[in-house]
C-alpha cells in the first residue's frame, strides 16, 4: 500500500446513558411466592427479553435459557456468585431470597462462563435468617391432582443475633413429576467477619416423560391426539438427584475494602429410560427407540 502512512486509528462512539449495554433485573422472594413459581424458568418468564425452553442440547432435556436471543446454558447459573454448583434439573426457587438476571456482557463481573454463554448471567441468592423469627407452612394444589407442601423456618441466636439458621423444605407428588427439595442456610455475622454455609438437596422423578416427536416424510399429518394423552411407555422414567453446598467467608478490612473466599461442590446422579419417537404414517402409528 505505497502512498499510505497508517499510524493510528481513532474510533469515536456515543451511547445514551439511559440504555447501557447491560442491565439487571431482580426478582424477590415475594414475587416468587405471589406467582407460585416452581422453577427459575417461571420467574424469568416475567422478562420479555428472556426465553426458557427444554432442550436436548442442554443435556438430557434440561432447561436452557436465552437472553436477547443469545444462549445462557442452565449449567452456567451461579449460586450466591459461585458457578458450577446449581442443580442441573432446575433450581427450585422456594429457598431463594432473590434471582438476579444480568442481560448483556458479564465476563468482567463473573469471569468467563463454564459453557460460553453470551446472553448474560443468572444468579440465585439464598435466603438468610431474619432478625424476626420466620415460621411459614404453605399447602399447594395443582392440576392433575398434584399436592404439595412447603415449610420455611428461620431463627437467629446469640446476644447480638450473630448466628442464623434458615430451613426450606418442599415436597410435591401427584399426576405430575415427583419433586423433593430441602435447603439449609447457616450464617454468622460479626462486626468484621461474616461466614455462611449453604447446603441443598433436590430430587426430581418423572414417570412416563413425554419428549418431542419427529415426523417422517411421505404422508399427511393425522389429527392430533387428545389433550393430556401420553404415548410414552408406562415404564419410562427420568430421575435426577442433586446435592450441593457452599462455604463462604468475608472479612472487612476497611469501610470500602472487603476480602472474601468461597468454595462449593455439587454431585448429580441421573437415571433415565426414555424414548425418541417418530410418527411413521397417516394412521398415527409411532416408532420408538429407547435409551
Amino acid at each position: 500500500m505505497s502512498g499510505y502512512d497508517l499510524r493510528s486509528l481513532n474510533v469515536i462512539a456515543s451511547a445514551s446513558g439511559a440504555r447501557p449495554g447491560a442491565d439487571r433485573n431482580r426478582y424477590t422472594s415475594k414475587l416468587i411466592a405471589d406467582q407460585q413459581a416452581r422453577t427459575i424458568a417461571d420467574v424469568l418468564n416475567n422478562d420479555a427479553s428472556a426465553r426458557v425452553g427444554w432442550s436436548l442440547a442442554a443435556g438430557s432435556g434440561y432447561l436452557e435459557f436465552s437472553m436477547r436471543r443469545f444462549l445462557v446454558n442452565s449449567s452456567d447459573l451461579t449460586f450466591n456468585g459461585l458457578a458450577g454448583v446449581t442443580p442441573i434439573a432446575g433450581f427450585p426457587p422456594e429457598s431463594l431470597e432473590r434471582i438476579e438476571a444480568l442481560k448483556g456482557p458479564s465476563a468482567m463481573l463473573n469471569g468467563a462462563s463454564l459453557h460460553g454463554s453470551l446472553g448474560g448471567a443468572i444468579n440465585a441468592v439464598p435466603k438468610r435468617a431474619l432478625d424476626t423469627p420466620v415460621t411459614q407452612l404453605t399447602a399447594t394444589y395443582d392440576s392433575r391432582s398434584q399436592l404439595g407442601t412447603h415449610i420455611d423456618f428461620g431463627r437467629r441466636f446469640g446476644d447480638a443475633k450473630e448466628f442464623g439458621m434458615r430451613f426450606n423444605g418442599v415436597y410435591r407428588n401427584g399426576g405430575t413429576p415427583l419433586d423433593r427439595q430441602c435447603a439449609l442456610a447457616l450464617d454468622y455475622r460479626g462486626e468484621r467477619f461474616r461466614m455462611s454455609v449453604d447446603l441443598g438437596y433436590h430430587d426430581q422423578t418423572r414417570d412416563q416423560p413425554l419428549n418431542k416427536m419427529s415426523v417422517r416424510p411421505g404422508f399427511s399429518i393425522p389429527a392430533p391426539p387428545a389433550p393430556g394423552s401420553n404415548f410414552q411407555q408406562p415404564w419410562g422414567y427420568m430421575g435426577i438427584t442433586d446435592r450441593y453446598g457452599i462455604v463462604r467467608a468475608e472479612y472487612g478490612l476497611a469501610p470500602s475494602w472487603t476480602v472474601f473466599a468461597a468454595i462449593g461442590r455439587r454431585t448429580s446422579q441421573s437415571e433415565t429410560l426414555d424414548s425418541i419417537s417418530s410418527l411413521i404414517n397417516a394412521r398415527g402409528d409411532i416408532a420408538q427407540t429407547f435409551a
